[in-house]
This record gives structure tokens, C-alpha cells and sequence, in this order.
């Protein structure tokens, strides 16, 4: 019977500092943040209305490529293998040019 009400008990603890949590969240102002704010647009246009203008595009030919026929992706050179990756590697370490990068990584 103890431990089920400390069960509760943590449980309705956790959910009232995360709602409290929350409502300071809300309070704050992000007015200066560093997100753009989007435009309120007040016309949208219809289902039917952007069914039309597809189709108008199809007939007069300004409708470049539809999603089944995306453009072609070329394909890229091969990449290294694994063992030209650890022969650059252990070149680097060599050469003293590994070294420096260990004071940019702390992982």
C-alpha cells in the first residue's frame, strides 16, 4: 500500500512541475527572438479554385515537371573506402595535423 502511494505521490509531483513548467513558458515574451513571424494571409484559396489553376497549367504548358516526374539526380563520384580513410588518418596523425583538431573536439 506504501509504495502505491509513493507512486502517486511522485507521479502527481512530476505532473504539477511540469505544468508549472509550462504556464512560465507561456509567459515569457518572445518578441525578440530570432525567428521570423510569418505574414497573416487573409484570402486562401479553395480546393476546387487551386484544381482549376493546375489544370489551366497543365493546357498552356507553364507546368514545368509534376511529382512523378521529377528531374533525374545525377549520380556522384564514388566515395573513399574505409582502408583510404584510415591510411589519411594515420597520415595525419603522422604529419602532426591530427593533433590540432583535438583542442576543437571535447566528445
Amino acid at each position: 500500500m506504501k509504495a502505491n502511494l509513493k507512486i502517486v505521490l511522485a507521479a502527481l509531483t512530476l505532473s504539477l512541475s511540469a505544468t508549472a513548467a509550462f504556464a512560465h513558458a507561456e509567459s515569457q515574451n518572445f518578441s525578440d527572438s530570432s525567428y521570423p513571424t510569418l505574414p497573416k494571409v487573409d484570402h486562401q484559396k479553395t480546393r476546387a479554385e487551386v484544381r482549376n489553376a493546375l489544370a489551366e497549367a497543365r493546357q498552356n504548358g507553364t507546368l514545368t515537371f509534376i511529382d512523378s516526374q521529377y528531374p533525374e539526380i545525377s549520380e556522384s563520384a564514388p566515395g573513399k573506402t574505409r582502408v583510404q580513410v584510415e591510411s589519411e588518418l594515420q597520415q595525419s596523425k603522422a604529419n602532426g595535423e591530427y593533433k590540432q583538431f583535438d583542442s576543437l573536439y571535447r566528445g
